[in-house]
């Protein structure tokens, strides 16, 4: 690591920074600490995003040390792999899944060009989001034509909030390529 990494994890014990890691590898299903995950996003992803990557870095889970969320380590693998919903949100890409009571499990990712100049689409960020807060976005993005991606098993919270905006049998609320 980095000595600017090592500033944003100094109060963190080795013993834990070391346990947080391996729990970071066995939950992405990674062979190195260092290793970039690469999700399986759900097929129609893979459509709307074309040749696009969706990639997380070990810059994700500094992030998440710093800002004190190492326990939703558990929560990015299934928010990314088996979201409920996938919208844009002004130059975001958010993958969103319900989690408990008021909270949803957020990845949110961005596009950028890599070194190759290729278009890569990077997580970010990764927390929990109240779900008023999600669902207004969510609801903006259907009404704009932003909705990307709406799994086929919404959560019972989820068909409650958003009711008939997003749990119609008819697709059309989804962005075509």
């Amino acid at each position: 690591m980095k000595d600017a990494d090592n500033k944003i994890i100094e109060k963190i014990s080795r013993d834990e920074i070391a346990r947080l890691k391996q729990e970071w590898i066995e939950c992405l299903s990674i062979k190195d600490f260092n290793d970039i995950f690469y999700p399986n996003i759900p097929q129609e992803l893979k459509r709307h995003f074309g040749d696009k990557q969706v990639k997380l870095t070990p810059n994700s889970f500094l992030k998440m040390i710093e800002n004190q969320r190492e326990k939703y380590i558990k929560d990015i693998r299934p928010t990314l792999e088996n979201p409920e919903f996938v919208f844009e949100d002004k130059d975001e890409i958010i993958f969103a899944r319900f989690m408990e009571d008021r909270l949803y499990f957020t990845s949110i990712a961005k596009e950028f060009k890599d070194d190759s100049n290729v278009y890569i689409i990077v997580i970010i960020s990764n927390a929990p989001k109240k779900d008023n807060n999600i669902i207004n976005k969510l609801k903006n993005a259907i009404k704009e034509n932003r909705l990307l991606y709406k799994s086929k098993k919404l959560s019972r919270k989820t068909q409650m909030d958003l009711g008939s905006l997003v749990c119609m049998e008819n697709e059309s609320s989804i962005k075509k390529r």
